[in-house]
């Protein structure tokens, strides 16, 4: 298995007030300082394949992306009635009632560790340092801002936990936990990613429309054949308020919303719905197509199945 490095920069401190932009004019080598006086510290691994160099999936940064138009209703949005799962270089819908997994399109930025959808539709992928706002009809990225590391899980958080009136695009990296401008990516950091009891993020988040919040996390050791585990976290900090027991499968790398129901999507194709109950997680196993590579996954905040007879 090809091994994802990750940049890992040694943060002091905690809080909202470390506001930073990390997306330059031109290309330009990874920002050794992430905050003032605080500088890079190497790199560690992350527990995912390489999604490349610092720049990886930093594609076409001079294009715009073809899913907007200016003065006209914004195309390539995401459906309201499946949920959505990207591999490295390929985008899907995944139908939960159905258990119908169809290839969208391929995407323009290369390396895609992680997928979010806010509840108009629009999305975002995130690349080695690159955040970008992508096309799911078209699978066009367009470059929204330099990242301060690369992350392993983002996701869109409801209005009324971060924000009173906005909804909250946050994510995880190697070091932190942060939280993101959609619209030019400028970066807070919110809190640390090292977790409680030697756990790390393994691949994704996910978040109810009650602001619970839910993280698929791993032994900082890997590789291991420990089933990743499934906490709960504290959206305004990122710290696990509550471990809710082992998922029964490995490297969850998607995280998804559906039906009010959570969906997790693994390295090896498999697809699970999960139920949180008394004494651990219930996983059952929906689907399991071969060749597949599950990155990340994602849904529209209120996804639901499509009404069979048609109606409301």
């Amino acid at each position: 298995m090809r091994a994802r490095w990750l940049v890992t920069a040694l943060i002091w401190g905690c809080g909202r007030t470390e506001v930073v932009d990390f997306f330059p004019s031109a290309p330009a080598a990874p920002a050794a300082v992430v905050d003032a006086g605080r500088v890079d510290a190497g790199r560690a691994d992350a527990g995912r394949p390489d999604a490349g160099g610092p720049d990886a999936g930093v594609v076409d940064a001079g294009r715009r992306d073809a899913g907007v138009d200016a003065g006209r209703p914004e195309i390539g949005l995401a459906q309201s009635d499946v949920l959505y799962v990207n591999e490295e270089n390929q985008l899907f819908s995944f139908a939960p009632a159905t258990g119908a997994l169809v290839r969208l399109t391929g995407l323009s930025c290369r390396g895609a560790t992680d997928l979010a959808i806010d509840r108009s539709g629009r999305a975002w992928v995130v690349t080695g340092f690159g955040l970008f706002r992508v096309n799911v009809q078209s699978g066009t990225c367009t470059p929204v801002s330099r990242l301060p590391e690369p992350l392993v899980a983002l996701t869109v958080l409801p209005a009324g936990v971060l924000d009173q009136l906005n909804e909250t695009l946050v994510g995880y990296g190697e070091t932190a936990y942060w939280e993101f401008d959609p619209n030019d990516g400028l970066a807070s950091r919110l809190g640390t990613s090292a977790l409680s009891g030697g756990l790390v993020p393994s691949g994704d988040l996910t978040a109810l429309s009650d602001g619970g919040t839910f993280l698929s996390v791993r032994d900082r050791a890997w590789p291991s054949a420990r089933p990743d585990e499934l906490v709960r976290i504290d959206p305004l900090t990122g710290a696990v308020i509550e471990q809710l027991g082992p998922i029964a499968l490995a490297n969850v790398w998607g995280l998804a919303t559906f039906d009010d129901d959570l969906y997790a999507f693994n390295d090896v194709g498999r697809i699970s719905r999960l139920s949180i109950e008394d004494g651990g997680v219930r996983s059952t196993l929906l689907a399991s197509p071969p060749g597949r590579r599950f990155w990340g996954a994602a849904a529209r905040p209120g996804a639901r199945s499509a009404p069979r007879d048609g109606g409301p």
